[in-house]
């Protein structure tokens, strides 16, 4: 055994033996940050994230290249333009899947929009449009199909899917106006909502070729978020009453199940549900509309709270989530406007991502895109003082421990972690405050050497 392990173990023992399972069991996740490149100059704006630590999005547009190309980005922060249409102008990747297979929009040199479909053995194609002005990409499966809503020539958005063998598809709608899809999974099932011919709007579940109404929970509107690949859905309904329910839908039994809203809420909203069809994702707005608050529900603990005021806009992305429960959300200030990225970890609660970094930076986390199942998350970083900056950033985690964040938990960190060991109130996690109470103490000091010599 390292002699500063033996002269650490030593210390140890003379601490309680619960220790080492306290500090283990509270300890926050802690990531090394990388910025993307941008394509010759402007901003790197991202859009989504694969399991591989894949990304796409848009680069560009400063003073030497106006327009912003679609990119695929790489998990060391390189990124490819593929842009490889002639007669493009601009164009953002909006979806990429774990083969790397991107869809998005791109614009013509006459100033028209279409979809673009890119693989990397084919480059990009253009797989064309509704024929309207403008829409977007929404979600892709593994095997490629990608679904999304677009305008037609009466202006009114119709949700479409687009599959290899079969080209682009309008989904149509449940009565003669707009539909909008907004996920699909690995069984080629959509859903999304559409305006019925009573003027309602009700979740849609689409198969087949046939769009089902899923109906709504007594009321007037619903609208589903998710589908997993067990066929179960979530969403949005409003009761008898007229208040906004959270759902969750099995087609298997064509059953609509109203969540309960905590006492204080007037409206609720389920975005998203894991795989096992037990933990469900969402949020709620209070009675006075003061606060939006993220929630996850199981059916053995009911509703539980997040525990963060999301601010008061309508505006704010909706959470998002892995299968560990990992959850994406964004906070805004209703004073300053701001807005700051917040992860909430199933076993440490709710933390600013800011306070995660194992590394300082000058840019502040002010947005979160995805998150993979490693726990890799895609976000924007902004730099809040003049010059203003934005940057693509991929967090990717690291072991609690390794406080230089050079990927091994070795004597470089035992020795930094020794030189700030009895500081208290405001320790940094650089000077060796892994369980992140603001001591460096034992209960650090034990986290570090249960993880020692573990790394690249």
């Amino acid at each position: 055994m390292n002699t500063w392990k033996q002269t650490c173990t030593a210390i140890l023992t003379a601490a309680a033996t619960t220790t080492l399972a306290a500090a283990a069991g509270g300890i926050p996740p802690r990531y090394h940050a990388i910025e993307f490149d941008i394509l010759l100059d402007g901003v790197t704006t991202p859009s989504d994230l694969n399991n591989a630590g894949y990304t796409t999005g848009k680069s560009g547009g400063g003073a030497v290249n106006t327009s912003q190309h679609a990119y695929l980005g790489y998990s060391d922060g390189t990124i490819m333009s593929i842009e490889t249409i002639p007669g493009t102008r601009s164009s953002e990747g909006q979806v990429i899947n774990d083969h790397g297979v991107i869809a998005g929009v791109m614009r013509r040199q006459n100033g028209t929009y279409t979809l673009f479909y890119y693989t990397p053995e084919q480059g990009m194609v253009d797989i064309g449009s509704l024929g309207g002005t403008y829409g977007r990409v929404l979600d892709i499966n593994e095997a490629g199909d990608v679904v999304g809503e677009w305008k037609t020539p009466t202006g009114q958005y119709h949700a479409f899917l687009y599959t290899t063998a079969d080209g682009l598809i309008d989904l149509g709608t449940l009565g003669t106006y707009e539909s909008h899809a907004r996920d699909i999974n690995e069984n080629r099932q959509i859903v999304g909502d559409s305006w019925t011919d009573d003027w309602d709007v009700h979740a849609f579940l689409w198969e087949d070729g046939v769009m089902y109404d899923l109906g709504t929970g007594g009321g007037d509107w619903s609208s589903a978020y998710y589908i997993n690949d067990q066929g179960v859905v979530v969403g949005e309904s409003k009761d008898a009453s007229g208040t906004m329910r959270a759902f969750r839908y099995d087609t298997s039994t064509d059953t609509m199940t109203l969540l309960p809203s905590p006492p204080d809420a007037q409206s609720c909203h389920a975005t998203w549900i894991a795989g096992d069809s037990d933990l469900i994702i969402g949020w709620w707005v209070s009675n006075d509309g003061a606060a939006n608050r993220a929630f996850y529900y199981t059916g053995a603990e009911g509703m539980v709270d997040m525990g963060l005021n999301l601010g008061s806009g309508w505006a704010m992305p909706p959470p998002v989530a892995n299968q560990a429960g990992e959850t994406l959300l964004v906070q805004l200030d209703d004073h300053t406007y701001e807005t700051f990225g917040y992860l909430f970890d199933p076993a440490t609660g709710v933390h600013d991502l800011n306070d995660l970094l194992a590394v300082a930076h000058p840019w502040s986390i002010v947005d979160v895109v995805g998150i993979n199942e490693a726990g890799q998350i895609l976000c924007v970083g902004m730099l809040r003082t003049l010059p203003w900056s934005q940057y693509a950033v991929l967090l990717t985690p690291i072991t609690p421990g390794d406080l230089d964040a050079d990927g091994d938990v070795d004597l470089g960190d035992l020795a930094q972690l020794l030189a700030g060991y009895g500081t208290t109130e405001g320790a940094t996690y650089a000077q060796g405050d892994i369980d992140a109470d603001g001591n460096v103490d034992l209960d650090d000091l034990a986290a570090l050497l249960s993880v020692y010599g573990t790394g690249m």
